[in-house]
């Protein structure tokens, strides 16, 4: 079941962090390597490499209101409209949680 607060959900990709620092890319099956600090996620893509750079957690509050509100999102939505510029490694990690399906024509996320 989807999440109530913002809180659990980024607990819950946390969680994920935790069991498995490295996961495909949707689209490209590209390498995502992802890291916690405190309470922050880092993330080393095909793009940053070798460095790791934050994700924001306002970028995952803006992701996790828009699929509150709508039940759906797609990445080009997570780009354009809410200026989400890491979207891939933020793609990546929400297509992992339990609640959430997706499809890569085009790159969308849906609540179960």
């Amino acid at each position: 079941m989807f999440p109530t607060t913002f809180n659990a959900f980024y607990a819950d990709i946390l969680e994920k962090i935790q069991n498995d620092q490295v996961f495909e890319s949707l689209d490209r099956g590209n390498r995502n390597e992802f890291r916690i600090e405190g309470d922050i996620i880092y993330a080393k893509t095909g793009k940053s490499s070798p460095h790791f750079l934050e994700i924001p957690k306002a970028h995952f509050v803006r992701v996790y209101d828009k699929l509150l509100n709508d039940r759906k999102i797609t990445r080009k939505e997570m780009h354009k409209l809410l200026k989400i510029y890491r979207s891939s490694a933020v793609s990546t990690l929400i297509s992992k949680l339990r609640y959430i399906g997706s499809s890569t024509k085009p790159i969308r996320f849906w609540i179960r």
